[in-house]
């Protein structure tokens, strides 16, 4: 039977570089050219990556960024169908969305509305697993905790531990593991319409 203690951690130094990252994130900015619209990110880094988004979060749009420092490039977002519409950034921490709107070929975007997702931090150490997470709109979290035993090599994963989390900003757990039980643990955590997977092996 596999236990688990349950506490709060402060996770200082992860929350700490996740909020100055939002801090001095990046600057985006958006100009409109004849049919099309420019579209400057900065601060972007080698690998992270763009895409364009209808309101149902079907993709219309997919790249990656190929370049550090400062991304341009020019997309016909007003030849699209009337209707919202979201840029996401997806870096290593955070998920940043700008919404802009299609309405009779002319596409506007919704700066004042940019928003940021952050994404959890997730580390083991020793026999412990540590989570990080900003919910800087304090929205509910779900989080659970999932177990496969390297014997079995089944990839059906058994829940150990599950629980929700709700009005607060900043979220720090640890899951104290049983050191005899190795095989491979599974974080998944569920909020604001997106669902995050982290696998460690003990």
């Amino acid at each position: 039977m596999k236990k688990i203690i349950r506490k709060g951690v402060i996770l200082i130094a992860l929350l700490s570089a996740m909020v100055t990252s939002a801090n001095r994130d990046s600057y985006t900015s958006f100009v409109k050219e004849i049919d099309k619209t420019l579209i400057t990110l900065d601060n972007v880094k080698v690998g992270q990556e763009l895409f364009i988004k209808n309101i149902k979060g079907s993709v219309i749009h997919q790249e990656s960024i190929q370049i550090s420092g400062s991304f341009k490039k020019e997309f016909d977002l007003a030849s699209m169908p009337d209707g919202l519409y979201f840029i996401e950034l997806n870096k290593d921490v955070e998920i940043k969305i700008i919404p802009f709107a299609v309405n009779f070929y002319n596409a506007v975007i919704l700066g004042e509305k940019e928003t940021t997702i952050f994404k959890p931090v997730v580390r083991l150490k020793d026999n412990f697993i540590f989570i990080a997470k900003l919910s800087l709109n304090q929205e509910p979290v779900e989080i659970k905790l999932y177990y496969d035993s390297n014997e079995s090599h089944s990839g059906m994963y058994e829940l150990l531990n599950t629980e929700t989390i709700e009005n607060t900003a900043t979220i720090h757990r640890v899951y104290k593991l049983d050191k005899y039980e190795k095989g491979n643990y599974k974080v998944v955590l569920k909020t604001e319409g997106r669902t995050f997977i982290e696998k460690v092996k003990l």
